[in-house]
């Protein structure tokens, strides 16, 4: 099988809130490229990454009457819009065949919002390529790590560090804190690189992923960064996070805004040394497992067999 990557000329910022004029601008330039190079060679099939991309792809697929398949690989939406937005959602990604969305959950979900069949999603976990920069130190645990802007409730982990002497760091867009002030022991940092962002696992005692709506899937992308790093994760029990954490096994769900049980769960990590790297071992195990370059690309290409042969 012959792969073509059309790569993006640009690269945007992961936590902004929304896709801006200028970022659409780039989606709809990349697309321009994406049919223009699956014409030239003939392509079987086109595969999108993330969901702005497939709907600029998916409406040039449709005003030029281009018949080349459409796989929407990554397909994981943020809100799902009304009106105009979702009139136009479901006019593009008509054009779109199949989609891979990282959730389970999310196959029902989507299928309601652009009114498919069910079967025209299919749940394959997201890969993230593995990440070795040092050596995790299990004996440190120099403070308790939450980071990520999509959907986070740092109102309750705000919550959890006043009533405790623990040390958080927490980091996020300083449109996400809560509109009230942030206790002694708890740092929050903005503008930091993915490196930088990466370091900080090598002293954390555990990765917090509090979610929000329980209901939209987030949080995917830091639950595997956190088990790359070996870092144990406590991640709100929530439709994104239940397939990729098994409960007890490789990390710990968290009851939804509950201020008493996040506590109690860190103060079983933070004091129990044997357990805590019990999880940096399982969290690391399940990426080799399941997150693999092999064992995803064996899904998602199973899944364009399935498009070439209808």
């Amino acid at each position: 099988m012959d792969i073509i990557f059309v790569s993006p000329q640009y690269q945007h910022d992961r936590s902004r809130s929304k896709t801006s004029l200028s970022d659409w601008s780039d989606y709809w330039s990349h697309s321009k490229r994406v049919i223009k190079a699956a014409k030239v060679n003939n392509a079987d099939i086109i595969v999108t990454a993330f969901p702005p991309l497939a709907v600029c792809v998916g409406i040039r697929k449709k005003l030029s009457f281009l018949r080349i398949p459409i796989l929407a690989w990554a397909f994981n939406l943020g809100t799902l819009q009304k009106g105009i937005k979702k009139t136009i959602a479901k006019f593009s990604l008509s054009a779109v065949n199949k989609f891979i969305v990282p959730s389970s959950a999310e196959t029902v979900t989507y299928s309601h919002f652009l009114a498919r069949k069910k079967d025209d999603f299919v749940f394959i976990r997201f890969r993230k390529q593995q990440i070795i920069e040092f050596q995790k130190k299990h004996s440190s645990k120099k403070y308790i790590l939450s980071m990520g802007a999509a959907n986070r409730d740092y109102e309750t982990l705000v919550t959890v560090a006043e009533q405790t002497v623990y040390p958080f760091i927490i980091v996020a867009p300083d449109r996400c804190k809560p509109k009230r002030d942030i206790p002694n022991n708890m740092k929050w940092l903005s503008f930091l690189s993915l490196d930088e962002c990466h370091r900080l696992y090598q002293d954390a005692a555990m990765s917090i992923i509090p979610i929000k709506n329980t209901e939209i899937a987030s949080g995917q992308i830091t639950m595997i960064e956190s088990m790359m790093h070996q870092t144990p994760v406590l991640v709100t029990d929530s439709i994104g996070a239940r397939d990729y954490i098994e409960d007890s096994i490789n990390g710990i769900l968290l009851e939804p805004q509950s201020t008493q049980d996040m506590v109690e769960k860190i103060k079983m990590i933070w004091e129990n040394n044997t357990l805590r790297m019990h999880y940096e071992e399982a969290g690391i195990k399940y990426v080799h497992e399941f997150l693999s370059g092999e064992a995803i690309s064996n899904d998602v290409i199973s899944v364009i067999n399935s498009i070439l042969k209808n």
